[in-house]
């Protein structure tokens, strides 16, 4: 199923080291991760709960659909649907289209928790900080956030 391998994973943004660099030390702990993925998620928070161990909260979602092409026949055309939903409390989701990222992105969230405006600035920062970036993929992360005009990042 869809969360059958789901992993956690944190990263610590460096503020020093170079966006591609932060994107090199992102992928080869994405790798790291993937290669240890076998284990369910479900299994993995059952097994912390009974050792009382603190689950952490899945807060952020990054998701991209694997795109399927359209399905022809009898001069008719099937494009699948590839919405979302996650059944995660208090989490944000951030998904992604393949085939349309230049203008199909989607972000859930729950409104009661998060204010609609601050998730508003949280894609308007996210989009001047990816453009910066694509720019200058050399620059320090800080020089980009910078750059992006965004005023704090915690």
């Amino acid at each position: 199923g869809l969360f059958a391998n789901a992993a956690l994973m944190i990263f610590r943004l460096d503020r020093s080291v170079t966006f591609r660099e932060h994107v090199g030390r992102v992928r080869r702990h994405v790798l790291d991760v993937q290669s240890r993925a076998g284990l369910p998620w479900s299994l993995l928070v059952r097994e912390m709960k009974r050792e009382k161990i603190k689950v952490p909260p899945l807060v952020l979602w990054m998701h991209m659909p694997t795109p399927l092409p359209p399905l022809r026949f009898a001069g008719l055309e099937l494009n699948w649907d590839n919405s979302l939903q996650l059944p995660m409390e208090k989490g944000i989701v951030v998904r992604f289209d393949e085939r349309q990222e230049e203008d199909h992105c989607l972000l859930t969230y729950d409104a009661r928790l998060y204010a609609p405006e601050k998730m508003n600035g949280f894609v308007d920062n996210l989009v001047r900080f990816i453009r910066e970036a694509s720019l200058d993929p050399d620059a320090t992360v800080g020089a980009l956030i910078e750059r992006a005009g965004i005023a704090s990042v915690k």
